[in-house]
């Protein structure tokens, strides 16, 4: 999915001259797409958010982008695990390391220097990894994702996918050995459930029943707090979802009322 961009598109969208998600990763096509959009708009920068399985992708979306001239900045699990590596690659100029949103958007407004914390870059030749950010611990001060800025995707406009994402917590409190959550989100932190509803409100309609995926690594770490967003739900008619999620089996005993 695209939301981590569009959480980042939110966060500078009062900074930058323009934004957009240029092409559909599920087209036939994609990599033919984007460079045809590249060849016909122009640009400074890219961010680009790569898990390990869909690294190799992102190099050959990087290498396009460097031929057309643009800035390359890659986020994400396998980059914040491994920056050096991916610094390597003659296609990528810098790393976000963790959390994206306020680093992204210090970049955006300040270029790459050894201010922005949380930012690994290229000088000349040189890999200056700067100090790691402290997380942000009140996500409701995170504006709500850009999504208008997605491609056309399955017939369907980019504000009104029939799958979309939300998070309302990040991070876990359960730091399995099998997980990489930890790498970026780490500690336990969560959204008000006032606020989730607020965005709710911007993506549920009556006239298709979309798929929801609550993005959370474990949506039942607080029973009480989802079961106010259920209830809040509820009270304000946002029940055309089909909902997607992930917790522990120990938390849905706990959670009999919601399940």
């Amino acid at each position: 999915d695209v939301a981590e961009v569009c959480y980042l598109g939110g966060m500078v969208m009062d900074v930058v001259d323009s934004i957009t998600i240029p092409v559909n990763a599920y087209a036939n096509n994609a990599l033919r797409d984007f460079k045809r959009y590249l060849n016909k708009h122009f640009a400074d920068m890219i961010g680009i958010s790569a898990m390990t399985g869909a690294y190799s992708n992102a190099l050959e979306y990087s290498r396009v982008a460097k031929e057309h001239g643009l800035y390359v900045v890659l986020g994400g699990y396998h980059p914040t695990a491994l920056p050096d590596d991916v610094l390597k690659s003659p296609y990528v100029d810098a790393v976000i390391r963790g959390e994206g949103e306020l680093t992204f958007k210090e970049l955006v407004n300040n270029g790459p220097s050894e201010g922005v914390k949380g930012l690994s870059f290229k000088n000349n030749g040189t890999i200056i990894h700067n100090p790691d950010r402290a997380l942000i611990e009140d996500l409701d001060t995170i504006p709500h994702p850009l999504r208008e800025i997605r491609p056309k995707r399955f017939g369907n406009a980019g504000s009104d996918y029939l799958f979309d994402t939300i998070f309302t917590s990040r991070g876990c409190r359960i730091k399995c050995s099998f997980c990489s959550n930890d790498m970026v989100n780490k500690s336990w932190r969560c959204r008000s459930p006032e606020n989730v509803i607020e965005e709710l409100k911007m993506i549920h309609t009556t006239k298709k029943r979309k798929i929801l995926k609550i993005w959370d690594a474990n949506v039942l770490t607080s029973v009480d707090r989802m079961e106010k967003i259920v209830d809040l739900m509820f009270e304000n008619d946002l029940t055309n979802f089909k909902i997607w999620t992930e917790s522990r089996s120990t938390d849905i005993i706990k959670a009999e009322r919601i399940m």
